[in-house]
């Protein structure tokens, strides 16, 4: 018989974890040609697309950074290349408690170094949290954010 829980997962401290979601403004080429068209390029192919660079966010930001929980999410939400990703799996560095502030901005800023992320903002249950303590780095972010 096959046994289907991960490692841990049935833990109370880890369904107590927050969930994590990130909004993400995808670059372009990592996508469709922009001015397609949905006969162009259609609802699933653009679906396809977009999970195809989500994934390979996750697996760059294991390699690069060993965010190994990057790889496990489900995409919520997604018009061009604006996109909103659940990551459940997402923990702080013990790999079990919740991910710290400190520990969030430093996701978001590794996440602009796979060369797929324009802009990024990151939800704890659903409240934006504040990744960018520079008042000036916040405001010009706002400005790029959706």
């Amino acid at each position: 018989e096959l046994q289907t829980n991960e490692v841990g997962s049935s833990s109370d401290e880890q369904q107590k974890a927050p969930l994590i979601s990130i909004r993400y403004k995808l670059k372009w080429d990592a996508l469709w040609p922009q001015d397609s068209t949905l006969e162009e390029v259609s609802e699933a192919d653009r679906f396809e697309y977009i999970q195809e660079a989500l994934i390979e966010i996750g697996y760059k930001m294991k390699r690069k950074h060993s965010q190994k929980q990057m790889t496990k999410f489900e995409i919520v939400s997604h018009e061009n290349e604006l996109v909103v990703a659940e990551y459940p799996k997402l923990r702080g560095a013990d790999g079990v408690s919740a991910m710290t502030d400190a520990e969030l901005k430093d996701l978001a800023l590794q996440l602009f170094t796979t060369g797929i992320v324009n802009t990024v903002n990151i939800l704890r249950d659903g409240e934006q949290v504040d990744i960018f303590a520079n008042a000036e780095f916040r405001k010009m972010a706002d400005e790029k954010l959706f």
